[in-house]
């Protein structure tokens, strides 16, 4: 709740989207993106919606079921196409703004047998996509034709060794890729060779990573019951305690940065849900109730994105809410 007199403040107060259940059903929404005048959200039994206006109303966009028909895990904007991602590697392209999606089978077959991309995005020149299967190696496609056709990248796997890659991003220098088992691997040539970084583990121990950006020149990745930065591309990393003191032990599923503002959300295998932000490039974080007192409840937000005005964080049975 905003106090009266108060000017509602970003990633402090948030606020309920209920057209977004309506569009998106009682399905997990795993993913959010913006494509700077719309937001695309993906998820459970192949949804998405997508919404104009701020994340206000929400339209729900039965093309993307046709196409993708898993359960969808990232999606990204390229600049030309929105791409999603998921469940047995399925891949979908839209470039009309979500409204019709074409799968893209070639994706499957770079990636082989796994259990599912977790992960896409673009650099600037090719769309890298991640993921892995239990047990397995981590699994690495790029594609620098909108999506259409993917090349496998074996040096990621190599790199990545017995883990599954859950998190993908570019800070406009270098690819970064973290995953199980405190993972961490990096690129400077688009994908195709990959270098373990160690330091990664040693910051967050053996906790999975689940989600990384880029702030700046800075990457921020959390995960379960942990945090850390690095300033120097992804060789060095830095733990960050009070992120696990704010969070509550509870795992950072999602993190973004609005660009003098980093905000994290996440869960406990399902409830506790929690978000947290640091205005001094992830050193401290602050609890922020309000995501789940006045939204979530105790069911799990899964991913926040900022779009240039506002954040906006879908989760569980459809929720979704926008800051400020």
């Amino acid at each position: 709740m905003i106090m009266m007199g108060r000017a509602a403040i970003l990633g402090t107060d948030w606020t309920s989207r209920s057209s977004f259940e309506t569009a998106f059903g009682n399905s997990q929404a795993f993913a959010v993106c913006s494509s700077g005048s719309l937001l695309v959200a993906v998820g459970g039994s192949g949804k998405c919606a997508t919404s104009s206006d701020n994340g206000v109303t929400w339209t729900a966009r039965p093309s993307f079921t046709t196409a993708f028909s898993y359960t969808a895990k990232a999606v990204c904007w390229n600049g030309s196409v929105l791409v999603a991602v998921g469940d047995y590697a399925a891949c979908a392209t839209s470039s009309d703004g979500g409204v019709t999606w074409t799968s893209r089978p070639s994706l499957t077959t770079g990636f082989g047998n796994v259990f599912a991309a977790y992960a896409v995005c673009w650099n600037g020149s090719v769309l890298v996509a991640v993921g892995g299967d239990y047990g397995s190696t981590g699994k690495c496609a790029t594609s620098s034709d909108n999506g259409v056709t993917w090349t496998a990248r074996p040096s990621f796997s190599t790199a990545f060794g017995n883990s599954q890659a859950f998190a993908v991003c570019s800070n406009g220098s270098v690819l970064v890729a973290i995953g199980s088992n405190g993972m961490c691997v990096t690129s400077s040539n688009n994908g195709v060779t990959w270098t373990a970084r160690p330091s990664f583990n040693t910051a967050v121990g053996n906790a999975n990573g689940y989600a990384v950006c880029s702030s700046g020149s800075l990457l921020v990745a959390v995960g379960s019951g942990a945090c850390a930065t690095s300033s120097d591309n992804g060789v060095t990393w830095t733990a960050r305690p009070s992120f696990n003191t704010a969070f509550g032990g509870s795992w950072g599923r999602a993190v973004c940065s609005s660009g003098s503002l980093l905000v994290a959300v996440g869960d406990y295998n399902g409830n506790n849900p929690m978000c947290a932000t640091s205005s001094d490039n992830g050193v401290t974080w602050t609890s922020r109730p309000s995501l789940a007192t006045a939204v979530f409840g105790n069911t799990a937000p899964r991913a926040v994105c900022w779009n240039g005005s506002l954040l906006v964080a879908v989760g569980d049975y459809g929720k979704c809410a926008t800051s400020p």
